[in-house]
């Protein structure tokens, strides 16, 4: 399992341990392929969990808790679709999380905020970056055929504007903010600047 701040003390490997025994037990028999499937979705939903816990108790801590879930749900609409980079371990990539979730939605909650009219452009850059680079193909997400590239980047592009349909219906300036700059931050996972950056990075 992935070396994290959280797993300095076993803490992921226990749980990881104790959650496959309850899984496994009375169970007779499992083939050897079976149970390392079983061994991988528990370790990957442990630590998955713990980085979230990391991100949203430092949410709780600067009082942004609602708010970072508000922009943390508009990143991962275009993100299920548009894919993008990732953190080349779980501690760059609860670092990178919390600077970005926790970052922006407090400098949005301190005042920081767009006005209507350039959380709609920001859309539409949003909209130029995934007709042209989404979806972010990575080892973690080979997409696969040209027709399911085409498929998700339309998907993605679709989320997009659902999004901001849905923003410019709620009255509050700092929701907007937060469902746009949500999307924004996912569009920006997908450009191949970064992905080239990632990867010089995780080849050190």
């Amino acid at each position: 399992m992935e070396k994290t701040i959280w797993n300095l003390w076993n803490v992921e490997n226990y749980l990881s341990n104790r959650i496959l025994a309850f899984i496994l037990e009375g169970r007779n028999e499992m083939d050897r392929i079976s149970y390392l499937k079983c061994k991988l979705g528990v370790e990957s939903i442990v630590v998955n969990l713990s980085k979230l816990l990391f991100i949203y108790t430092s949410a709780l801590i600067l009082s942004v808790g609602v708010e970072t879930l508000i922009l943390h749900l508009s990143f991962l609409t275009i993100r299920v679709f548009a894919y993008g980079e990732h953190a080349g371990s779980s501690f760059g990539c609860i670092i990178s999380s919390i600077l970005l979730f926790v970052g922006s939605t407090s400098m949005l909650v301190e005042g920081l905020l767009f006005s209507e009219g350039a959380l709609l452009f920001l859309q539409l850059i949003n909209v130029l970056i995934l007709s042209k680079y989404a979806p972010g193909v990575t080892s973690k997400n080979p997409v696969g055929s040209e027709e399911k590239k085409r498929r998700r980047r339309i998907q993605a592009m679709c989320s997009c504007m659902v999004v901001t349909a849905f923003a410019m219906c709620v009255p509050v300036l700092l929701i907007q903010n937060l469902l746009i700059v949500g999307n924004f931050l996912s569009s920006v996972t997908v450009l191949p600047v970064l992905s080239k950056k990632m990867t010089e990075e995780n080849g050190k």
